[in-house]
């Protein structure tokens, strides 16, 4: 299973189904069947993308999938968007036609300024949140007519580099930063709650 043209920075599965999701430095993501892999005669070399999602500019580092209002993926890029897209269904089937655009809604999302390096799905709202290189959060609902809800600035100079929802606490969320810290926020009011720093080895 070699498709993509660059170097492959994240996988993402589908929570329920057997699909898997890969963002690339090639600018694209692709989607793949899982249960193809595993059926393939030949491990897998010989299977081809469900889908492939293009739109991004730079190379994608990101990527997300949500089923809190049908699948969407969600994903970051160099270029400093992050980026969405809806796919339809059939009753239990997603339909995603290689040739056409028309199975799939996209969506850009504008408020970092510098590249995109982590981004995080709700596990249970469409809510997603992501982070970029100048520390900068950015909290997204594209169920608004402004998807931008709220913003958390770092306050120093380190990059933000991953971040993800607290599983037992979902109203939560924690960032890592290139100065070794991972600060936790209260999603509502944007507050700082705890701050744990990695030193030593």
């Amino acid at each position: 299973m070699k498709i993509h043209l660059d170097s492959v920075r994240q996988l993402a599965f589908h929570p329920e189904k057997p699909l898997l999701f890969t963002a690339s430095e090639d600018t694209t993501l692709r989607m793949w069947d899982v249960e193809k892999m595993n059926n393939s005669k030949k491990g897998g070399c010989d299977v081809e993308p469900n889908y492939t999602f293009r739109g991004h500019t730079g190379p994608v580092l990101c990527c997300t999938c949500s089923v809190a209002d049908g699948l969407v993926l969600f994903s970051g890029s160099a270029d400093t968007t992050v980026r969405y897209w809806r796919v339809y269904c059939t009753g239990e089937v997603y339909i995603f036609d290689p040739y056409s655009d028309d199975t799939v809604e996209e969506g850009v999302l504008e408020g970092h300024e510098e590249a995109v390096w982590g981004i995080a799905s709700h596990p249970s709202t469409i809510q997603t949140v992501s982070c970029d290189s100048n520390g900068m959060v950015c909290i997204w609902d594209i169920t608004k007519d402004n998807p931008l809800e709220a913003t958390i600035s770092n306050d120093d100079d380190s990059s933000a580099t991953c971040i993800d929802y607290l599983r037992n606490e979902p109203d939560k969320i924690a960032v890592g930063y290139t100065s070794s810290h991972i600060r936790v926020y209260l999603v509502s009011d944007q507050s700082l709650t705890s701050t744990l720093r990695c030193e030593g080895t």
